[in-house]
């Protein structure tokens, strides 16, 4: 399983709100924190934390560490745009 570039913990703020609607969808774990008074979810980690509760061996899980809005030369996002982003794609597959 691979998790693509994605906005991160370091950059995605989000209201108490949807923390706790995250952690209730997904259990808790360390993808969310609070800094600076603010709530931040790692929506990647959160994934990782659904694939290891679906069984798919820690191994077989891959994440890139790009952060889509610290990277908006690499990569669109909507945050970091303001509401206006270019899109990106992704494949899936099985081997």
């Amino acid at each position: 399983m691979a998790i693509g570039p994605s906005i991160r913990g370091c950059c995605y703020t989000v209201g108490p709100e949807v923390t706790e609607a995250v952690t209730h969808a997904t259990g808790r774990g360390s993808y969310t924190s609070v800094r600076g008074g603010k709530h931040c979810i790692d929506l990647a980690l959160a994934n990782r934390g659904q694939a290891l509760s679906a069984n798919i061996p820690e191994s077989h899980i891959w994440i890139s560490g790009e952060c889509t809005f610290c990277n908006p030369d690499r990569y669109f996002s909507f945050r970091y745009g303001k509401g206006t982003a270019g899109r990106q794609a992704a494949f899936i597959g099985m081997f």
